[in-house]
């Protein structure tokens, strides 16, 4: 008597963009909108995690640890490397088993924020080389002015990428990397300066795009 059949792999969809894009809520929102209308099993999770690896990094972004900008890096992707192959709750385990996972941040949060200096993006590309291509990228593009204004509003804790200045290079970083064609998978850009609601729409109106 044959075993029961495998269940059909999940999918990995990466919401990413700048602080202040409003990555959180949207990547909150498709969890969502998953459950609800096509009933499927959805894990929402992050980079940093809530894991060991990603409290060190969460003290160093709100300034209450202080990291070389290499170990730093090296921090995130292993990480990283938690999060995708933890056999108790990785991402790889949880795709194999059907689930479909959404993730607030990725790679390419990697290669647009710990880039410059000796963090060249090559390095960080091999650093990351192991992790797996997510079935679908969705980039929240706004404009770093709107992203400081929001940033403000919510917050007035100073952070470790929150000056208009870091912005400004990370959004350069990011459409570098995008026109470059550094993204593993399919990706799909959407205008996060619209309404909550909109960009919630157009991130739906991606997925079915893409993913049928």
């Amino acid at each position: 008597m044959s075993g029961a059949a495998a269940p059909e792999r999940g999918r990995f969809v990466v919401v990413e963009g700048l602080d202040g894009a409003g990555t959180t809520t949207q990547a909150e929102r498709l969890a969502g909108a998953l459950r609800e209308r096509r009933g499927v099993a959805v894990e929402l999770t992050k980079e940093p995690t809530n894991g060991p690896i990603g409290a060190v990094l969460r003290q160093a972004i709100e300034g209450r640890l202080t990291l070389d900008p290499a170990a730093l890096a090296l921090a995130f992707a292993a990480d990283r490397a938690d999060h995708l192959f933890n056999p108790v709750n990785g991402v790889v385990a949880a795709l194999e088993a059907g689930r479909w996972v959404i993730s607030d941040r990725y790679v390419l949060s990697s290669l647009a924020y710990n880039r410059g200096g000796t963090t060249t993006r090559e390095w960080l590309a091999e650093l990351n080389r192991h992790a797996i291509a997510p079935d679908l990228t969705v980039f929240v593009d706004v404009d770093p002015e709107i992203c400081v204004r929001r940033i403000g509003a919510r917050s007035s804790a100073d952070e470790l990428f929150h000056s208009r200045e870091q912005l400004v290079a990370v959004d350069r970083n990011y459409r570098e990397l995008i026109d470059a064609g550094h993204v593993h998978g399919p990706l799909e850009r959407v205008d996060g300066s619209a309404a909550i609601d909109a960009v919630e729409q157009a991130i739906w109106a991606a997925v079915e795009r893409t993913l049928g």
